[in-house]
């Protein structure tokens, strides 16, 4: 398993929201969270794939909304993961998805992943 991850972006601000609060991120908390967040995915024994911030992408740091990586089939495509893209509702979050695909597709189809 590997958690692709990513830091919230200077942008995240703006990222969509429905809490009455939202336009009073404070982009430091949530930048903190994040490093909190990745070291409990480490201290649990997960490995990480870091992407960097996606500075005009206020929700990009929700990496998982842009794919779904299934568990390993092997009587699928010789044992190889199966990834679900999504494409997102909105057009401002689907920029988001082709750098995570792009850094997926990297790690889990490079020659040297076991």
């Amino acid at each position: 398993m590997l958690v692709i991850v990513r830091p919230p972006g200077a942008a995240f601000r703006d990222a969509i929201s429905s809490h009455p609060d939202h336009h009073h991120i404070d982009l430091s908390r949530a930048r903190a969270q994040h490093v909190a967040f990745c070291a409990a995915l480490e201290d649990a024994g997960l490995p990480l794939l870091r992407l960097p911030e996606e500075p005009d992408l206020p929700d990009a740091t929700f990496v998982s909304d842009g794919l779904v990586a299934l568990a390993t089939a092997p009587a699928f495509r010789g044992g190889a993961p199966v990834v679900v893209v999504a494409r997102p509702a909105l057009p401002s979050r689907r920029p988001e998805v082709e750098s995570v695909l792009r850094a997926a597709t990297a790690a889990c189809c490079s020659p040297t992943t076991s």
